[in-house]
C-alpha cells in the first residue's frame, strides 16, 4: 500500500482517511464518526503513533 487510501463503512460513509509509505502507515490519520464530525486525528511515522487528538 502507498499513498492516500480512503475507508468506507458498508453503508458507503466516509469512516477514515490515511496515508501509506511501504504499506506502513506514515503522516496523517482521520477517522470519522457516523455523524461525519472528527472523531480524531492521529499522526504516525513508521508504522509509529506519534501524537494523538481528540
Amino acid at each position: 500500500m502507498e499513498g492516500e487510501w480512503k475507508f468506507y463503512r458498508e453503508s458507503g460513509q466516509l469512516w477514515a482517511v490515511g496515508n501509506f509509505r511501504a504499506s506502513m502507515k506514515d503522516g496523517s490519520w482521520i477517522r470519522y464518526d457516523k455523524r461525519d464530525q472528527l472523531e480524531y486525528q492521529e499522526n504516525f511515522k513508521d508504522n509509529k503513533l506519534i501524537n494523538k487528538r481528540e
